[in-house]
Parts: C-alpha cells; structure tokens; sequence
C-alpha cells in the first residue's frame, strides 16, 4: 500500500476484534488522537486494502440530515449483500473506530464514576441492577449502562425520537459477558435478541461501549 493508506495511524492504537473478528475496533488515546474520519478510513483501509484516501464517509443523516449516529460507508463496497459498516467517536482524547461488513455499528461513551448520569436515562429495571449493585460499585455500573446504551442510539441512527429510557439493556456481570437487550422498543427491529453491546477497555477514567446490531 501507499502512503495514503492510512495503516500508520493504527501504529498508535490498540486493535480488537470482536464477533469471532467481523468487527474491528480501535482505540486511540492522547492529545495527537486523528480525527473520527480519519481513524475510521484507516481501520476500512487495514480490512479492504483500499487507500485511506479514497473512503468515502457520509455523516448526514438520512432522515433528518444533521450529523448524529453513525456514518456510512459510501466506498468501499462490501462483500455482495453484506456493506461495510462503521463508527468512529470520541470522548476527550479518546477515540474510537470500528467497522464490520453486513452488522451495524455504534460506539458510547460515560464520562466516568464521578461525573453524573440522571434516572432519567434509565429504564426501570436498570435502575434496580444499579441498585443491586454493591454500593461501591454502583457508580460504576451507572456508567457502563449509559456507554452501552449510547453506543446502541448511535447504532439505530436516527436516535432523537427514541426515549433512552423505554430501552432496558443487561447490567455489566462479573465473567465480561456483552450487553444485551432485555427490554426492547419497535425501533430496534425483530432481531432484537441478536444485538450485542461489548465494554471497551479504553485508558483514562472514561467508560466505552461498542454496540453490534444484525
């Protein structure tokens, strides 16, 4: 590849690999983090050996046309059938770029245990997981539920009609097991069940969540 490629940015990030590798993330940290385009072409540059330089992003969204959710991916095409999909978001200094051909992609952040997320947010049943929760660790739970389910607004897209707290996602468990849905909303769709919100390890004292929709 040429020095357009992109790949030296993903030098300076840590690389993981979601869905038995469909999904690539990478996490970017530091005052010389690139911008969300540019992270974002370099992770599709690794996965098609197309050119940083010719990924073609589209932020707007399509049904109202302001820059919320995830972007798409114009070029490059997929696999037949299966388009490449992506997100890239930061929080501060951190950053975040994934992409997977076919599943829909959405990253969250919380600021952090000491910053403060409203029961506003929340459904009924994750403010009793919060609750449940030791009291040490019920900061802490808070904001691993707002990362994921920011990160699940931002995978649907067009999030702004959907209350966040009609949905009702896992709480984080003790083995690392993803997120999922216990109470769905229309928006969603049927493969409800499907949807899978991964915790990110990410440095500093934010808290980062990677959504996978089908």
């Amino acid at each position: 590849m040429g020095e357009d490629d992109g790949m030296g940015l993903l030098d300076d990030a840590d690389l993981v690999a979601f869905e038995d590798g469909l999904v690539t993330a990478a996490v970017f940290g530091g005052r010389r983090r690139p911008s969300a385009e540019a992270a974002l072409a370099a992770v599709l540059a690794a996965r098609t050996g197309v050119p940083a330089d010719d990924v073609e992003l589209g932020w707007a969204c399509a049904e109202c046309g302001s820059r919320h959710g995830a972007p798409a991916i114009e070029y490059p095409p997929g696999p037949p059938g299966l388009p490449w999909r992506g997100d890239a978001a930061a929080h501060g200094s951190l950053l975040v770029a994934a992409s997977a051909p076919g599943l829909r992609i959405g990253i969250g952040f919380a600021a952090g245990v000491g910053s403060a997320v409203e029961d506003a947010a929340f459904h009924r049943s994750e403010l009793d997981a919060i609750d449940e929760a030791p009291h040490r660790a019920r900061d802490s739970v808070r904001h691993v539920l707002w990362a994921r389910k920011s990160a699940l607004l931002r995978a649907l897209g067009h999030s702004l009609p959907l209350e966040p707290a009609a949905l009702a996602l896992s709480a984080p468990t003790a083995d690392g097991a993803p997120g999922r849905i216990v109470r769905p909303v229309a928006e969603v769709g049927g493969n409800w069940a499907d949807v899978r919100v991964h915790d990110l390890v990410v440095p500093g004292g934010a808290v980062a969540a990677l959504a996978v929709l089908p």
